[in-house]
């Protein structure tokens, strides 16, 4: 609840300030469990550190995408990172053009959004995105281009996890909100021995070659072809396999951190469901947000399966999905459920543009 300056008045005084994480969850255990009647409560922050620097511990660790972004901390507790998007420095985006523009990828958005709240929240695991929202997606005209990140801690659980909300939006004169959703914390990663994988039956095969699929039926560049084989194809589901990315050949030179979510992984679960969504329904899909993605296991070094599934209900104009990330021990990796996508024959000419 202190500005940086007032911090830095008490740091000097030797006084430890609570974190807001640790506050909240003081709070809320004393209003579940605190006695009735008149008491004083006195929270001491014990052996906690003030801060100073403007990184967290874990920072240190390396966050491919941030880079060498500085954040800076709001008196709420949030953090704010101002990052420039330049198709010279991130790779990536040469590799994904719409009309032959550059176009944040909705996968390196997730990525980015994992990041930034675990920046936020250095001492938890990123165990699922929550709730997000293509609001607007964000086109370099000319050049590159300034965005905003904020990741707002909201909530801190009896189990010592908690949420972050955060959006990706505009700088200066145009703020408008690009993508939003809830990043969910936890001490570790869950298990996903509950989550239950439904048996696939494939239909037939798929009647073009993944060159051919790439080339006819698909917009991204090279980077980001990382379905390598597939399996099969149903009237509600197709099946195959995807190569996983390092931050290397994203982002050139890095800090030498790991993806938290491969966008790599994520978008080639997606161009699957374009090459399903083109070959039995003729139309291409635009992806406009999820209920959840959960996380279960670090990426893989290893070729992954993607199992999608068509969700029953819908018509032919909008269309949801369960995309199932299977390492090749047989481990889940990620779920992404009830993905939700406009389709438009008219969007099939995305795939006619340069690559």
């Amino acid at each position: 609840m202190v500005s940086a300056e007032l911090q830095d008045q008490f740091a000097r005084r030797g006084i430890r300030l609570v974190s807001p994480p640790a506050g909240c969850h003081s709070m809320d255990q004393e209003l579940r469990y605190g006695r009735k009647g008149e008491a004083e409560v006195l929270l001491i922050a014990g052996g906690l550190e003030v801060p100073r620097e403007p990184l967290p511990p874990r920072r240190k660790r390396g966050l491919p995408i941030l880079g060498d972004a500085a954040p800076t901390r709001g008196v709420d507790g949030s953090f704010e990172v101002v990052r420039d998007l330049d198709p010279h420095r991130d790779v990536y985006l040469r590799h994904h053009q719409l009309n032959g523009r550059p176009v944040l990828p909705m996968a390196v958005a997730i990525e980015l959004m994992a990041e930034v709240a675990s920046l936020a929240c250095p001492e938890l695991e990123v165990v699922a995105v929550r709730g997000l929202q293509v609001l607007q997606g964000v086109t370099l005209e000319n050049g590159p281009r300034t965005i905003r990140i904020v990741a707002t801690p909201r909530l801190v659980s009896a189990n010592g996890g908690g949420q972050v909300e955060v959006t990706i939006g505009g700088v200066e004169e145009d703020q408008r909100l690009h993508y939003r959703a809830v990043v969910e914390m936890a001490p570790s990663l869950p298990s996903s021995g509950t989550v239950r994988i439904p048996s696939f039956t494939a239909g037939g095969a798929f009647p073009l070659t993944i060159e051919e699929a790439n080339h006819r039926w698909l917009f991204q560049g090279p980077l980001f072809l990382g379905v390598t084989a597939i399996q099969g194809v149903g009237s509600d589901g197709i099946i195959g396999s995807i190569a996983p990315s390092s931050p290397r050949e994203f982002l050139g030179n890095t800090n030498g951190g790991g993806w938290l979510i491969d966008p790599v992984i994520i978008d080639s679960g997606l161009q699957l469901v374009i090459l399903w969504t083109r070959m039995h329904r003729d139309k291409t899909p635009l992806p406009s947000g999820f209920r959840r993605y959960q996380r279960f296991g670090p990426p893989s070094a290893s070729p992954i399966h993607c199992q999608v599934r068509l969700r029953p209900g819908g018509d032919s104009r909008i269309m949801n999905w369960d995309l199932f990330f299977i390492g090749a021990d047989g481990n889940l990796l990620g779920v992404m459920e009830d993905l939700e996508a406009a389709c438009s024959k008219s969007l099939n000419r995305m795939s006619e543009g340069p690559r």
